[in-house]
């Protein structure tokens, strides 16, 4: 039997929902793991805050009043090994609206 090639991949997702970012990426690596990839994550990585201040009068008299906005994106990592099979599989996957996903390969 013919050894399988291996290439190492790593799996960036972020979004605005917490709850839904922690049960797209657990799903994700349990599938990944029943077929056989070597997974190391969900990992977190650090929360990015934007912060928005902006003048409630459209005109710009009268009192200086402000509105203030925040806008928070959590990020996940998923590291694997996959073969050109789950790679395939991987793409092929339907990420849900407000999530957003990068792929990338390393080279060993």
């Amino acid at each position: 039997m013919p050894r399988v090639k291996r290439m190492k991949v790593l799996l960036k997702i972020a979004g605005t929902r917490p709850s839904e970012i922690e049960n797209f990426t657990n799903s994700l690596a349990a599938i990944l793991r029943t077929r056989g990839a070597k997974i190391s994550g969900p990992i977190r990585l650090p929360t990015k805050s934007l912060y928005l201040s902006v003048r409630k009068s459209p005109c710009g008299e009268g009192t200086p009043t402000y509105d203030f906005f925040q806008l928070k994106i959590h990020k996940r990592l998923i590291v694997a090994e996959l073969t050109s099979r789950d790679l395939v599989y991987l793409v092929g996957v339907s990420v849900p609206r407000d999530i957003w996903t990068e792929i990338r390969l390393k080279h060993k």
